[in-house]
Parts: structure tokens; C-alpha cells; sequence
């Protein structure tokens, strides 16, 4: 069966998910009004209004058993120094959920990645504010507790726990490479008292609030007590200073990076966080297993008399195959199947052959938001040569693409570097001059007049670089379409932490096949073109009219300004095709019919913990 990339898959070109905003920059709180949402201080044990809500569908919720969830892969890196602490980072939680668990899914499904600001909700932070335009202030939930073993043993969530993060993983001597690009306009972060953190940033604008209130992995809080662990004792203290006021445990502001002496926190059994779940077994490359956190801090919004987690367990069974994935949802060995950075992802082929095996199986289609891709070097000829990149677009067969592959009645229109779900943020299609539709129709002889002007008549040979774990179906077509203006295209598909790599380093010559159109947000996928930013453009673009966009975008003061900026780069980026985009498509999600409180969201792999906590299942329908 045809599957869509995972996680890895875009290393790169996920690496261009924007930093979602989280709030606004004004100068009050921006606590969710009460017309959406409850505020982020709202756990009570009350007795809910006597109304119908929006989840009411789903019945009463049920605590006990195990939910099972099919993933391509899990890597074995848990240290949130590292990047990415694996695919199931879920014993860790954010200050700020890209989730908000009360918002009416017809007023906003969280079905994509990208969140604006109103719908986002305070997890280990109760309310927050902009001091002044470089300044954040957050109050912490009070009585929140580390998970109880050791080395942390239950002890009360603090202030100085989130300081001793930062300073870990960004402001130190070594930071973390991979956050210097995700949070580089955090200048510091220092705790008020217990449980106030005051963030500084390099200048003011919405971008800034962004990077640090993403529910992504940099924002991910460790406790400190096990980042200590690889810690020399040498560099235990830090030089000069000790704790804030009342800042309670774990090392003071200022503190060393912690990963040193014992190398990257590979151990699961050392891990300790905040969150609903708790790692009991960890299989490399087989499973990962999760038991309820018993102690853990939430309530859930929609029943606020009930404590999450509904599950007892949650299970991530690796299965890379998709057939083999499908037919262990046929047997309920699995309970979910699809999403986006979660388990692989579904087409409607797949969807259909399930439908007539799984009686009552729920289907939730997912929007447009990944497109396949072929990326390649910008300045290595002949993608030097605008004509050829003109020209491989043009090769490109869509509607029959649409029609014989995907089987869709209608051809999606093509698309650029952001989704076109998030209207007001993109240079839609319907605004394009007919020039621009012309050089994303299919036209192969108009591409072969492109490529003898460049200085190819005859075409040439080349190759792309794939995971395994992509598409390589579609893949094919794209090399047989390539091949009918004289493109040869030799696949060299390989594991994806090989591909990440060799992506990352530069050290391709031709093609990458990964995601394009789509990438969720919008702060990594607008730099991931700008000229001097040499960790996320792998294609080695050089546009000054990009890069103006991007300036502008980085100094946008609110979201208005952002999207002006973001629509403005997508039009370079189409005018110049840095890359070959097909169309975005869609996916789907379908689970077991006893699995409730699931209702369409976007399975990102940055929502899995605050997601999964609110699920239940339904006894009477499990057979």
C-alpha cells in the first residue's frame, strides 16, 4: 500500500513547521475568553452547567484499559537536549497546549497543525502576559507535580525547573544546534518567584512569542534531576549566583548544559516529566509502552469532576508495513490507524478495503496540509537554471495524478510552500496570474522547449534521495513522468535516519523526495529558504526578494503583518519553483468504533501526550 512520510521523512522539511503562535503580544493576559474556551485555571470538581456540549456524542467517559497505536517507527532518543526526544516524548509537557479540549470542533477542528492564537490553551501555565513588547511574564500552575520516582520522586513542579531548561538546552556555552535555530530570539529566562517565569526576548514581535510557546520539542520541560544524571560533578555549580526567590528544586539559572559525561539521555527508565503518561517498556524499533500517571495533575476540561488519564495504558506498536498495519486493525490489535507525524498516514484506496472488514470503524478526513515534493539544490546546475525547474514542473501530470493514482473526481490545485487550508497566510491559486497556473500545468512539450533554452535539449541524468518510509509508488510515476521530457531520475531509497542526514549535511546532487506544500506552520517554513540560514535551507536558495519577505516576517508585531509576509514569500517561492510540488492531498484517520473522545484532530506527534490523556474506550463496544 501507498504511505505517506513520517516524522523523519521531513527532518528537513518538517524542521519547517511554524512555531504556532500560543498569544498575542498585547499588553493584558491573553487567557482564552470564556466564550471559547475555559480559562487555563479552570479544574474544578463543580458540577458542569446542564447543557448539551458538543461532546456529549460520545457518551459517558470510562476509565481502564489499552488503547494501541500502529507507528512507522520510534527512535530511541529521549533527551529533550537532542532535538527531537523521540517520536513518543509522552512523560514530558509543554507551558502552552496547541489543543484546546472545549473549543466546538465546528468553530475550529484543529485538523492542521497551525493553531491561531485564540484557540490555544495554558497547559503548565495558568496565565501569562506581555509585560512590555519583549517581555513575557508566566504564572505556573500551582500543586503540579513531577511524576513520583526517582531521581525526582514527586516533588512540586517550579519555576526554577523551567529556567534550568533553557539554560540547558539554548542559554549556555553549548547550547543544543538544532535550538539555536528554533529559539534564537530567546535572549534569557529567570524566575520571579516560585512560580512566575519571565521570558526576555531579542526583540519584540509575534514571532518571538511563537518560538517559545510551540508545543514542540525545545519547549518540551525536563525535570533537572535527571538531566543531572550525565552531569560531571566538576561542573555541577554553576559560576557565581544560586536559586530565585523561592525557586525551589533543581539546579539555579545559569546552570551548565547537561550533556556531557554520560552523552545524550538515551535511558527510558531514567525519564521523568509531568504528563498523564509514564514509560513502563521500551523495545527498540518493536514498541514503546505508556502507564497512567497516578498522580498526575489534570482534569479533563469537557468533565471537570474527571482526572485524566481515561487509559491505563497506551501502546505504540511498530509496524512499518501499511498492509500489515491494516490487517491488525481488522483483528483490533490496533486501535488507530493514520494521522500526520503519528502512525502512517491513510488514503481513501486504504480507507475503502477497511470499510468492508471493520463493521462501525469511525473515518476522519484530514485536510490538505502535505503535498509530495521533489526539493533539490538551487545553486548546483542544472536546478541552477530557472527555465529547468520551470520546465520539471511543467512534467509533472497532476490532474492524472489525481485521477489514476489517487483516485479523486477532481484535481486539487497546486500549491506553493504553505498549505492552502490556512487562508490569509498563502498566495492562494485563485489569485495566480494565468502565467503562473501555466508553469504548474502539465505540459511536456513546453517543458522540452524549457530545457533545450537552458542548454538541454537532450535532457539529462540525475538522482533522488528517498526514505523508506515515503511514498515510493508515486515516486515511480514521478521518474516515468520526468523521463518523458528527458529527465532520468535513479532512486536511491534508504532508512530515515540515513536520509536525514545526508539531507541535513548537504551532501546531495539531485533530488529529495519529501514533504513540501503543507508543512504546518509557518516560522520554520519561511526560513526554510532564506539565504543565510544554513541549518534549514538544504536547498541552498539565494532569492533577495525571499529574503525580504522573510525580514519582514521576523519583524511582523502581530499576526496580521505575519501573514502579509508569509503570503508575499510563498509568491517568490512559487514565481522561482524551488521545488517540484505535486498537490496537497488528504488523509485519514480511522479508529476502532469503541474509541471515543477523538473527534478529527491532527494527530501531530507535538499533541499525542495532551490528546491521547482524553481518550477513552467504550466497553460496551469492545468485543
Amino acid at each position: 500500500m501507498k504511505r505517506i512520510p513520517f516524522l523523519l521523512l521531513v527532518l528537513v522539511l518538517v524542521l519547517t513547521s511554524l512555531l504556532a503562535a500560543c498569544q498575542t503580544t498585547s499588553k493584558s493576559t491573553t487567557q482564552q475568553s470564556a466564550s471559547t474556551s475555559v480559562t487555563p485555571s479552570t479544574i474544578t470538581t463543580t458540577t458542569p452547567t446542564a447543557q448539551a456540549h458538543w461532546w456529549d456524542k460520545w457518551g459517558t467517559p470510562q476509565y481502564g484499559g489499552t488503547i494501541n497505536i500502529q507507528m512507522t517507527s520510534i527512535r530511541a532518543n529521549f533527551d529533550t537536549y537532542g532535538f527531537f526526544p523521540g517520536d513518543w516524548h509522552m512523560p514530558y509537557e509543554c507551558l502552552f497546549a496547541q489543543d484546546n479540549a472545549v473549543i466546538d470542533r465546528n468553530e475550529y477542528s484543529y485538523s492542521a497543525d497551525f493553531v491561531p492564537q485564540k484557540y490555544f490553551s495554558g497547559q503548565l501555565a495558568e496565565k501569562w502576559e506581555m509585560t512590555d513588547p519583549t517581555t513575557m511574564t508566566i504564572h505556573l500552575r500551582q500543586g503540579v507535580k513531577w511524576q513520583n520516582k526517582p531521581p525526582v520522586n514527586g516533588r512540586e513542579f517550579v519555576a526554577n525547573d523551567v529556567v534550568a531548561h533553557y539554560n540547558r538546552v539554548l542559554l549556555s556555552s553549548t547550547p543544543s544546534v538544532m535550538y539555536v535555530a528554533w529559539l534564537g530570539l530567546l535572549e534569557r529566562v529567570t524566575a520571579v518567584d516560585k512560580y512566575t517565569v519571565v521570558y526576555k526576548f531579542k526583540q519584540p514581535g509575534v514571532v518571538a512569542v511563537w518560538q517559545v510557546s510551540d508545543q514542540v520539542p525545545m519547549n518540551l520541560i525536563e525535570s533537572p534531576e535527571y538531566a543531572a544524571l550525565y552531569v560531571p560533578p566538576a561542573t555541577t555549580e554553576p559560576p557565581g549566583g544560586g536559586p530565585p526567590p523561592g525557586g525551589g528544586g533543581g539546579p539555579p539559572p545559569g546552570g551548565p548544559p547537561i550533556f556531557g559525561a554520560g552523552g545524550p539521555l538515551q535511558d527510558w527508565r531514567n525519564i521523568v516529566g509531568t504528563g498523564a503518561w509514564m514509560i513502563s517498556d521500551f523495545v527498540a524499533n518493536t514498541s514503546e509502552t505508556l502507564s497512567k500517571n497516578p498522580d498526575y495533575w489534570g482534569f479533563d476540561e469537557r468533565y471537570p469532576k474527571n482526572k485524566l488519564p481515561y487509559a491505563d495504558t497506551l501502546k505504540a506498536i511498530v509496524i512499518p508495513d501499511q498492509a500489515t498495519a491494516m490487517a491488525a486493525f481488522r483483528t483490533g490489535k490496533v486501535d488507530m490507524l493514520g494521522g500526520v507525524g503519528g502512525p502512517s498516514a491513510m488514503d481513501q484506496k486504504s480507507v475503502d478495503l477497511l470499510k468492508n472488514t471493520v463493521a462501525g470503524m469511525q473515518v476522519f478526513e484530514l485536510p490538505p496540509v502535505y503535498s509530495p515534493a521533489l526539493s533539490m539544490r538551487n545553486d548546483l546546475a542544472p536546478f541552477s537554471d530557472l527555465r529547468v525547474r520551470q520546465a520539471l514542473n511543467m512534467a509533472i501530470d497532476r490532474p492524472g495524478i489525481a485521477k489514476g493514482y489517487y483516485k479523486y473526481a477532481e484535481t486539487p490545485k497546486p500549491a506553493g510552500i504553505f498549505s492552502p487550508v490556512y487562508k490569509g497566510w498563502v498566495y492562494a491559486y485563485d489569485s495566480w496570474p494565468q502565467s503562473l497556473k501555466d508553469v504548474y500545468s502539465y505540459n511536456p512539450q513546453k517543458a522540452k522547449q524549457l530545457m533545450a533554452d537552458a542548454g538541454y535539449p537532450n535532457g539529462f541524468k540525475t538522482n533522488v534521495v528517498s526514505s523508506s518510509t515515503m511514498d515510493l509508488e508515486l515516486l515511480q510515476v514521478l521518474k516515468a513522468q520526468l523521463m518523458e521530457v528527458g529527465v532520468d531520475m535513479e532512486i536511491k531509497s534508504m532508512d530515515p535516519a540515513t536520509f536525514g542526514a545526508l539531507v541535513m549535511a548537504k551532501k546531495t546532487d539531485g533530488f529529495i523526495y519529501a514533504g513540501g506544500t503543507g508543512t504546518p506552520k509557518f516560522s520554520n517554513s519561511i526560513w526554510r529558504y532564506q539565504s543565510k540560514n544554513d541549518t534549514l535551507n538544504t536547498d541552498a536558495i539565494n532569492s533577495p526578494a525571499y529574503d525580504a519577505a522573510v525580514d519582514r516576517f521576523n519583524k511582523a508585531m502581530n499576526e496580521d503583518e505575519a501573514s502579509a509576509a508569509t503570503r508575499d514569500a510563498d509568491k517568490v517561492a512559487l514565481e522561482q519553483s524551488f521545488t517540484v510540488w505535486v498537490f496537497p492531498i488528504s488523509t485519514y484517520v480511522v479508529t476502532q468504533p469503541y474509541i471515543k473522545g477523538y473527534s478529527g484532530e491532527a494527530i501531530i506527534w507535538n499533541r499525542w501526550y495532551y490528546q491521547t490523556a482524553r481518550w477513552w474506550i467504550d466497553q460496551s463496544l469492545k468485543k
